[in-house]
């Protein structure tokens, strides 16, 4: 072979080599723990981690996540340009400078109540006069969050869902905006809620069914990873994933 083949050749070589190096990446975001979605103590990190990794994976990439109280997480990924977004957000809890993804997947969200006082309501408006626990954190509907600074509700904010349930199982607020996935996982196996499954449930009408997103650094490297993540999670069994996950 003459040296000015082995040349070209070295050459090949070495820009597959970067080609494929430049296809191949490792991206970090940050998330909560909010079982049974996602945490750092569930099977591969949670069911949404999972297609998350999974879209990822179509392309040869990888997923770190970092799993911390979720105000943190927003602010970790606002205050680290290697940290792609944070995950699973709700579309209103986009932060300026960051971008929504394609929705992943919906979650209801409603209200846990006390058996022995449900709640029955059409509009929002019908829940003036209640007391009402919500997560600070979150961001809610945007009619759910001007009824929660109307002053017609007693608003009660706290740190996670959880506390929610617990509050108003033990009689401090008439109902409390939830997950009800979230809620259930919580009353079947949660020590600290044994006994509750009897005191409260899920009020049988869902306030939305709300998109679950990738909250993402809007730069042109996260725009095009957005668009490929958009075409791979459109061909994924998203709702089987999430519902065998779940059984």
């Amino acid at each position: 072979m003459s040296a000015r083949l082995m040349s070209i050749l070295a050459a090949v070589a070495m820009f597959i080599g970067s080609v494929t190096g430049a296809q191949a990446a490792e991206h970090r975001i940050t998330s909560l723990n909010w079982e049974p979605y996602v945490g750092e103590n569930l099977p591969g990190g949670g069911v949404l981690i999972d297609v998350l990794r999974r879209a990822l994976a179509a392309n040869g990439d990888t997923l770190t996540v970092d799993f911390v109280p979720w105000a943190r997480a927003k602010a970790m990924a606002q205050g680290d340009a290697g940290i792609v977004g944070y995950y699973p957000s709700w579309p209103s809890d986009i932060e300026e400078g960051f971008f929504s993804s394609s929705i992943v997947f919906k979650s209801p969200v409603g209200f846990v109540q006390r058996k022995e006082n449900p709640v029955v309501w059409e509009n929002l408006s019908d829940l003036k006069g209640k007391s009402i626990v919500y997560v600070k954190s979150y961001g809610y509907p945007p009619e759910f969050q001007a009824l929660i600074e109307s002053g017609d509700v007693t608003a009660i904010g706290t740190t996670d869902e959880l506390k929610v349930i617990k509050m108003v199982a033990g009689g401090r607020a008439d109902i409390g905006a939830v997950d009800p996935f979230v809620m259930a996982t919580a009353l079947a196996s949660d020590p600290s809620m044994a006994g509750m499954a009897d005191v409260v449930e899920y009020n049988d009408r869902n306030l939305v069914e709300y998109p679950l997103v990738l909250a993402m650094r809007d730069t042109a490297e996260n725009r095009a990873l957005a668009t490929q993540l958009e075409t791979t999670i459109a061909g994924m069994p998203v709702e089987q994933i999430v519902a065998e996950a779940f059984q």
